[in-house]
């Protein structure tokens, strides 16, 4: 695999700096993921892990360090430029979707999310038969539901087509944030199988972001660990995480 695909350095987010209420939510953290490296990123309340990836996607700028991916700066491009090439799904089924609008209607604007011939007004043939390929792998039916309006499903149902709809538009790198936290535990696994067929399928550059350590130790190619917005352990493979995330832990409690 490709080395430093994406690279972190020193990157660091102070809020309210200089004031009693100073906080530093990331302190000088330096990493980075090589093309295709599925990343899985655990820690406690507060450790950081969300103001980490808003500062790779670009909703938060940082104090300081430097982003870049496949070579190129990301610290002072804009959020609406990022999205062109890095898709995120978020824990709320509903962020990302358009409740009102079918589920092919869904699927074809992400579609055409960044293009300059954007999204026109009703779904072609040849996109519907694309978007039941596309759906018919998860199990799920929807591949029967093309014209259902997306808000009527259930929240299991509608990560799943956040998924697909996040790697449509073959963007360069994928944010998973806490994207099955919201969901009951035998949907939740279903949507993680889902989500780890989709990124080996796809070879896409992956972090996620989870609480639950089985997720942490049974998913993705490497184990990270924030606490106090520094990284406290970084491993490659799950027998190594599996074995070094329980000693780790320990220090969180």
């Amino acid at each position: 695999m490709e080395k430093e695909f994406l690279k972190i350095t020193a990157i660091e987010k102070i809020y309210d700096g200089g004031s009693i209420n100073e906080t530093v939510a990331i302190d000088h953290i330096t990493c980075s993921l090589s093309k295709g490296e599925f990343a899985v990123l655990v820690g406690g309340n507060g450790a950081g892990k969300s103001t980490f990836l808003n500062l790779i996607s670009g909703s938060v700028k940082p104090t300081q360090g430097a982003i870049s991916l496949d070579n190129q700066s990301l610290v002072e491009m804009p959020e609406f430029l990022r999205s062109r090439f890095i898709a995120r799904v978020k824990q709320n089924p509903n962020d990302g979707i358009v409740t009102s609008m079918t589920v092919a209607e869904n699927l074809a604007l992400a579609k055409f999310r960044g293009c300059r011939a954007g999204f026109q007004q009703g779904v072609k043939k040849d996109q519907r038969v694309e978007f039941s390929e596309l759906l018919a792998p998860l199990g799920l039916g929807l591949e029967k539901r093309l014209d259902v309006q997306i808000g009527l499903l259930s929240g299991g149902q509608k990560q799943a087509i956040a998924m697909v709809m996040a790697i449509l538009a073959k963007p360069k790198l994928l944010l998973l944030d806490e994207h099955t936290a919201a969901l009951d535990q035998k949907m939740s696994k279903k949507i993680l199988e889902i989500t780890e067929a989709i990124v080996r399928q796809s070879g896409l550059t992956t972090i996620m972001i989870t609480h639950n350590i089985n997720d942490a130790i049974c998913y993705g190619d490497k184990l990270i660990i924030l606490n106090n917005g520094k990284i406290v352990s970084e491993k490659n493979g799950k027998i190594k995480k599996a074995l070094r995330v329980l000693e780790v832990l320990e220090k969180f409690n």
